[in-house]
């Protein structure tokens, strides 16, 4: 067996004085409490001041908005006077609904394969058949596009003109081709061009010389048919032939100024 033995001397204070050391150490904490108290005041004091500035600038705004009011001519001298800065450049991104130009023929012939030298003259009547021809010639606006199209307008369903449209047989393709130059026969040199051609004249002896097919009419669509769109010609005018594909077809109108028509054909720019 053993056991711990010790004696008084051994057994460390309790208590005892203060040192230097904790002396420092309160002094410090009774300083941060101090100083704790010293800047709640203060920033009582700058919440005070902001809330009644804010008050003030409140008190200020209907004034401030009457008198800041431009007028037009005060907008105009800014350097942005748009109001709506930035939809013009919206608007520029978003694509454009594409506008036409339309015009009616100017000139028009008929020509017939079976009267070869039968002269109709320049009139308003449309003739197209197995054995006819019309012959159509448009003033090509100087603002228009760098695409055209030749389309056909009908007589609305159920009007009164419908009696004034003669059609027989199959008329849903209806060719439209390009003229490009006057008959060699009429004695016109080479490379004169089709704005050259007298429609008074015209026969089918002296039919001019087609160029391409530029596209079909449905003349039993309504209200409207439309060819495919091709490049616009160089000159300021253009020249087509319509002629029928089918058998047995027929069509016949005047081509008139006014409403309700009883048939139409022109050209979009």
């Amino acid at each position: 067996m053993f056991s711990l033995t010790g004696t008084k001397e051994e057994y460390a204070p309790l208590t005892g004085t203060p040192t230097e050391g904790s002396n420092d150490d309160l002094n410090e904490q009774y300083a941060r409490e101090s100083s704790g108290s010293g800047h709640s005041w203060k920033i009582y004091a700058s919440c005070f001041i902001v809330a009644c500035l804010s008050f003030f600038n409140l008190s200020l705004l209907p004034f401030t908005l009457t008198t800041t009011h431009l007028t037009e001519a005060q907008l105009a001298k800014l350097p942005y006077p748009d109001q709506r800065l930035g939809i013009d450049v919206a608007a520029k991104a978003i694509p454009k609904t594409p506008t036409y130009l339309y015009e009616w023929p100017e000139s028009i012939a008929r020509l017939s394969q079976k009267l070869k030298n039968a002269v109709y003259g320049s009139g308003n009547i449309v003739f197209i058949s197995v054995e006819d021809s019309t012959i159509m010639r448009f003033r090509v606006p100087p603002t228009g596009g760098s695409t055209c199209a030749v389309n056909w307008s009908g007589p609305p369903a159920g009007g009164v003109r419908n009696v004034d449209l003669e059609t027989k047989g199959d008329i849903s393709e209806v060719e439209v081709w390009s003229v490009i130059a006057p008959n060699p026969v009429t004695g016109s040199p080479p490379g004169t061009p089709a704005s050259s051609i007298d429609f008074d004249t015209l026969s089918w002896n002296t039919r001019p010389v087609q160029g391409e097919l530029l596209g079909t009419l449905d003349l039993t669509k309504r209200p409207n048919s439309t060819t495919v769109e091709f490049a616009c010609p160089s000159e300021d005018t253009l020249t087509v032939e319509l002629r029928c594909l089918r058998t047995a077809c027929h069509v016949r109108f005047q081509q008139v100024h006014f409403f309700p028509k009883m048939g139409a054909c022109h050209s979009s720019f």
